[in-house]
């Protein structure tokens, strides 16, 4: 099995599911048994919170928290990156802290170069222009070029870090908060409940 995972025989879905297989029609267990193992709280807990993370990438939710707290806080630097934290410590709470990162680093990205590029262009027209498109995402229009992080002063340098860092950071400090948002809360409780059955162990959603 451990080649299969490696080297991806097969695509990893049917990989994770030959056990099912594999094992009854050699006697090591029977499919009841795997069947069990496959379907317990935890893992049905694991399922629903990336079917979780695939509606909010699917309605764009992220996106549309992002947008609305950040006209709220301005594009100061300090209340930027005070309000990027907050959002992306809220989304994951309630989703994957991977997916979280994955689902915000583009959105900082696109900020950032907004901002940045709106910072080195000069006053006269032909400029780089970002927009807003119509289904919320932030794109670059036709005549502009990508940011070039060197062009930059160091104090923009160190604003464009931090904002990444902190995509990378709040995601994780997010994932402490439930049980659900990332995967080794879920196997700590699992294996907790494993070895003292019957205790309280205080462990709740949250």
């Amino acid at each position: 099995m451990s080649c299969y995972w490696i080297g991806e025989v097969v695509p990893l879905a049917i990989t994770s599911f030959l056990p099912l297989v594999i094992l009854p029609v050699l006697g090591v267990l029977s499919i009841k048994k795997i069947a069990e193992s496959y379907l317990t709280d935890t893992n049905m807990l694991f399922v629903t919170s990336l079917m979780l993370s695939l509606a909010v990438e699917e309605c764009q939710l992220h996106k549309r928290i992002a947008l609305k707290m950040l006209t709220f806080v301005g594009a100061k630097p300090q209340w930027l990156l005070a309000g990027f934290m907050m959002i992306t410590s809220f989304i994951s709470l309630w989703i994957s802290d991977t997916a979280c990162a994955a689902l915000m680093a583009p959105i900082a990205y696109a900020l950032l170069e907004a901002i940045m590029i709106h910072k080195m262009r000069p006053v006269a027209i032909g400029g780089n222009d970002i927009v807003l498109q119509e289904h919320g995402q932030l794109a670059k229009s036709d005549k502009s070029s990508e940011l070039d992080v060197t062009r930059l002063s160091k104090r923009d340098q160190g604003i464009c870090k931090s904002l990444m860092l902190i995509v990378a950071h709040a995601s994780l400090i997010g994932g402490t908060g439930t049980i659900n948002s990332t995967g080794p809360n879920l196997i700590f409780r699992d294996t907790l409940e494993k070895f003292y059955p019957g205790e309280d162990t205080g462990i709740s959603y949250l």
